[in-house]
């Protein structure tokens, strides 16, 4: 296997020189390309409302928190502008910020309900002047109450849920008159447990042979074993520097470092743990030319390190082929994407590629293009398009954060998204009406999905070939400051290549169908209430066959008061409907439950 540093040294010298050609053109006003991101990601609708107090600089408004949510691996692949696709999991929850500024300097937020429903908020403005930012956050969010599983067994209906999430750090930023210095640390401890039933052999025998006889009749009873508390923890460091008055020339450069530890090695049944070590290096090197042009190269180099217990000695065979986990080896991942952009009055287009790089065993060279446009076709009304592709990197960390009940044990190859071609139309049909339409196809090689682990109840990550069409609309109306009214649908067709020891290959988890819908109303200036309500239809889980889950369907309504500017109160009132269901095969999510708390600024 090839030395992974010489790898690493070899890419960066090869971005080295591109970036030296691109620095003998000019430059175009870095407005402009803000300008074409926004047009391109379009609106956010679905994009988390975490009140991040390190990127922002100044203080939210007094208001309701969202109640806290979880991440869903399948969301990237279902909306045109990629935002990560939310459910609520707890009640507790982050700030739902409208940012203004004020002279004061930090924000508290606390909040309790009801399974033991804990939420805290704080964050303080060190400093924030015209050069230089410094802030410190922290955030928490825990819960320790039973909930009910949807097809108890041998009279064990319930398991107590236990989640202790928290994060902190600090930012600083400074303005020098060519660039901004961008510097901090976080740092994040979760503590749970696997509160899923267990599915053991109903009998365990011996033949006459002496074999081991397992019957394929399963029981769904609890394990000691596999209830212990995880803990993970999270060490980031990050540096960068970003250009102004890019006449010339221009960049954008930044260094991330991310150790992430597990306690207990669950793939193996011992306490060894798995460590994770990540190298990041993100650059955009361009310059602008003829006013309304620009030549430049993009680049991502990810430098992944294991130390601690990698085998995965629980499934035996790890070949590729079945779309088992692998053990986790050192290597580099790395994506290089020259482009040229070019602008006139009412539209946009980017003309690129993307050369996509993976070292070690399962090394892999492949292309996609990096193609995007848009034109204003009439009064407030624009069409877009895109065809692209990416290399997703399914490194520990990123899997917990897309499934923290996942082995811990072994990693996964990335995933290679070959080819993500959308299109869509948004128009601003009358004042205060907007709706748009949209549709895509994606091609995925190595697509992460999860299954629940035999025996056990934690998931297995696997790899299938995936190809989605997808296709949607959305609206939003608002009357005046009194109303709000939002609604989406996605529809999805996924195709997924059949592997070995699968009987159907679905896409496990992610649904065929998706509705959204939200209203806000302000009867008065300082009181709104929020009822929102989101269905996903079609969903399948795996244990040794394929599980129809059951629909999600959550109705949830949140209210809030602002006495002033430094004092506020909210409550929640979240899954109305008192459904029993889950994000997760054989986890189920809380019941009805309610919150209330209070909002800060000091």
């Amino acid at each position: 296997m090839k030395n992974p540093i010489y790898n690493l040294s070899i890419l960066l010298c090869t971005t080295t020189l591109l970036f030296s050609v691109t620095a003998l053109q000019a430059q175009e006003d870095k407005t402009k390309k803000e300008g074409l991101n926004r047009e391109m990601t379009l609106e956010r609708e679905f994009a988390p409302t975490v009140n991040d107090v390190d990127k922002v600089n100044s203080l939210p408004a007094v208001q309701a928190p969202v109640p806290k949510k979880m991440s869903i691996d399948y969301s990237n692949y279902t909306l045109t502008a990629e935002p990560q696709k939310l459910y609520t999991r707890l009640t507790s929850g982050d700030f739902s910020t409208d940012v203004y500024h004020n002279k004061k300097h930090g924000y508290l937020n606390l909040g309790a309900g009801s399974y033991t429903n804990i939420n805290g908020d704080f964050g303080y403005h060190i400093l924030n002047t015209a050069t230089d930012r410094l802030n410190v956050f922290f955030s928490h969010s825990s819960s320790n109450g039973n909930v009910n599983y949807l097809e108890p067994a041998y009279n064990i209906d319930k398991a107590k849920m236990k989640l202790n999430d928290n994060s902190g750090g600090i930012d600083f930023s400074h303005d020098f008159s060519k660039f901004t210095l961008n510097m901090g640390a976080k740092y994040g401890y979760s503590h749970f447990n696997y509160y899923g039933q267990t599915f053991r052999p109903k009998t365990i025998g011996f033949t006459d042979l002496g074999l081991l006889f397992l019957s394929t009749t399963y029981d769904k009873r609890l394990d000691s074993l596999q209830t212990k508390n995880q803990t993970f923890q999270t060490f980031q460091l990050n540096a960068g520097i970003t250009s102004h008055n890019n006449d010339k020339f221009g960049y954008d450069f930044n260094i991330l470092f991310n150790n992430f530890d597990q306690k207990h090695g669950i793939a193996s049944f011992n306490d060894n743990n798995t460590t994770e070590r990540t190298f990041t290096v993100d650059f955009d090197f361009f310059s602008p030319f003829r006013e309304n042009q620009k030549i430049g190269i993009e680049g991502n180099v990810n430098f992944l390190s294991y130390s601690g217990e990698l085998k995965d000695t629980n499934y035996g065979s790890t070949t590729f082929e079945t779309g088992y986990p692998i053990p986790a080896e050192n290597h580099i991942e790395a994506t290089l994407s020259p482009y040229y952009k070019l602008a006139g009055d009412n539209w946009h287009f980017r003309l690129g590629a993307n050369a996509m790089f993976i070292t070690g065993n399962n090394d892999k060279v492949f292309a996609s293009p990096n193609i995007a446009g848009d034109i204003t076709i009439a009064d407030k009304t624009l069409l877009y398009a895109s065809a692209s592709g990416r290399l997703q990197t399914n490194s520990l960390y990123n899997i917990s954060l897309m499934n923290r009940y996942v082995n811990s044990g072994s990693s996964t190859l990335a995933s290679r998204n070959w080819l993500d071609a959308k299109i869509g139309l948004n128009c601003g049909a009358a004042p205060g009406f907007w709706f748009g339409i949209f549709g895509g196809y994606r091609a995925t090689d190595n697509d992460i999905f999860f299954t629940l682990t035999t025996f056990s109840n934690h998931y297995r990550a696997i790899l299938f070939d995936s190809k989605q069409f997808y296709a949607g609309a959305n609206l939003k109306y608002s009357y005046q400051d009194f109303l709000d009214f939002t609604l989406k649908g996605v529809y999805n067709h996924w195709s997924i290549d059949k592997k070995e020891g699968y009987i159907n290959c679905e896409a496990f988890g992610r649904p065929q169908m998706e509705v959204t819908t939200g209203i806000t109303v302000r009867p008065i200036k300082k009181l709104s209430a929020t009822i929102d309500y989101h269905l996903a239809t079609s969903r399948y889980a795996y244990l040794d066959s394929d599980v129809k889950m059951k629909d999600l369907s959550e109705l949830n309504l949140r209210c809030s008061y602002s006495f002033n500017e430094t004092f506020g109160f909210y409550a929640s009132l979240n899954n109305i409907l008192n459904r029993k269901q889950e994000i997760f095969y054989n986890y189920p999510i809380q019941g009805i439950n309610v919150m209330a708390g209070v909002n800060i600024n000091f």
